[in-house]
């Protein structure tokens, strides 16, 4: 097995909780730590024992570096667990997100100076591979590109958003946004059109984001979908002799508002039945939430925190927003989440629009029980409420679908094999 020496371009560094830095984690879980090389732009420290050669310049310091024409630093990691994520969610606050923001933001990232000392950092490492993360930011495309382009190195690109045929504005609203978003798309599009036409592989999250960039690329690609190792595990929980339904996951892009009307619904089956949430999300979104009924709101957990929930419970819930603004904008999304909640051994109910990606992948294998509708949601749920052999139904097929397309070992391996083909071709 060869294992060439990556330099991974990410938002996020390697984490244990992130579920960008999870996805990097679970890639690159028993690769040569002298291999690995990390550049990354959030306000975080390393802490887990994968990597130790890091590199940051935050969003503060690209500004600052117009000025004083340098900035970033080497990172050194932590010793202590993985605690970035950790902190006190009452003061979780999103950060505003305009499309003059995001073009200001562009702007100082591109014309100040940090890129020297990340350059000599580069240089010093002597990569055979670029990996790109990649998110919503054009200027860590055009870096991805342009560190491989100039050192002659492959460059792969693991993307898993549909943020290039996002054509209307899904930021939040400013004066004039509709027009800023229209300059600050077609920048993001020549950016990403560049680097994945430059690219030996792109990496997709699923098959139907696969299709949707082959259409428009044709360009070679590989679907690696999100892994656990949940499924290789022994440990085993003793579920809740009580009924136990619980959430776990992101709060944002309008799932909360889903959650409440499921909450309804399960308060109409029975008003002693209630939903676990366990996730992040702003002061006001909390304060909804603690006054509905039939929600009980429990902060945020950590990474093994949630793996216990997940397997004590007896109902794992896993929604998606239905407005037209949330279909389109989250059509292509796949929860990090779905891989552990099939493979702990525990029912995933499903309440979301047909639409959108998962739940197509989630009806086409018959791993959870899924409702797109108030109705179908009732009806199934009184079932599965009430018939623990329905429950056992989805379970061991999840644990089955989990072993086949979410196996952490054989994930790992096509990923390394994209990398070593890249290398070669």
């Amino acid at each position: 097995m060869n294992y060439p020496k990556v330099l991974i371009i990410s938002h996020n560094c390697f984490s244990a909780s992130g579920s960008n830095g999870r996805t990097l984690n679970n890639f690159f879980s028993g690769y040569p730590k002298e291999n690995l090389a990390q550049f990354y732009i959030y306000n975080e420290e390393p802490t887990l024992d994968i990597c130790d050669n890091y590199y940051r310049v935050t969003d503060k310091e690209a500004l600052l570096s117009v000025i004083k024409r340098k900035g970033g630093k080497k990172i050194e990691k932590k010793n202590n667990k993985d605690d970035v994520y950790i902190n006190d969610v009452s003061s979780y606050r999103k950060p505003k997100k305009t499309p003059l923001v995001y073009l200001i933001r562009e702007l100082f990232w591109t014309i100040g100076g940090w890129k020297k000392k990340l350059g000599a950092w580069i240089d010093d490492f002597a990569p055979d591979v670029v990996l790109f993360q990649a998110g919503d930011a054009s200027f860590l495309f055009d870096l991805a590109y342009c560190t491989a382009k100039k050192r002659g190195i492959p460059l792969v690109i693991y993307n898993s958003e549909s943020y290039y045929f996002k054509n209307k504005n899904f930021l939040q609203s400013s004066l004039a946004s509709d027009f800023w978003y229209m300059i600050l798309h077609r920048k993001f599009k020549r950016s990403v059109k560049k680097a994945v036409c430059y690219a030996d592989s792109s990496i997709y999250i699923s098959d139907s984001l696969k299709k949707l960039y082959d259409d428009e690329f044709n360009m070679p690609s590989e679907t690696i979908m999100t892994s656990t190792s949940l499924s290789e595990s022994c440990d085993v929980i003793k579920k809740s002799e009580d009924i136990k339904i619980s959430y776990l996951g992101n709060l944002g892009v309008g799932r909360y508002e889903t959650l409440i009307s499921l909450a309804e619904i399960i308060g109409e089956i029975n008003h002693e039945y209630c939903i676990d949430v366990y996730g992040k999300a702003s002061q006001d979104i909390i304060e909804i939430l603690e006054k509905t009924p039939g929600i009980n709101y429990c902060g945020f957990v950590s990474y093994d925190a949630c793996v216990c929930i997940m397997k004590e419970s007896t109902i794992l819930v896993h929604i998606e927003n239905f407005s037209d603004f949330y279909m389109e904008d989250s059509k292509y999304a796949f929860s990090t989440k779905i891989a552990d909640s099939l493979a702990c051994g525990t029912c995933l109910f499903v309440y979301a629009p047909r639409e959108m990606s998962v739940t197509e992948y989630l009806l086409g294998n018959g791993a959870a029980c899924v409702a797109c509708n108030k109705n179908e949601a009732s009806e199934k749920l009184k079932k599965l409420l009430s018939d623990p052999e329905a429950r056992k139904k989805y379970e061991l097929c999840g644990i089955k679908v989990a072993k086949e397309n979410h196996s952490i070992d054989r994930n790992r391996q096509k990923f390394w094999d994209v990398l070593n083909k890249a290398i070669e071709s």
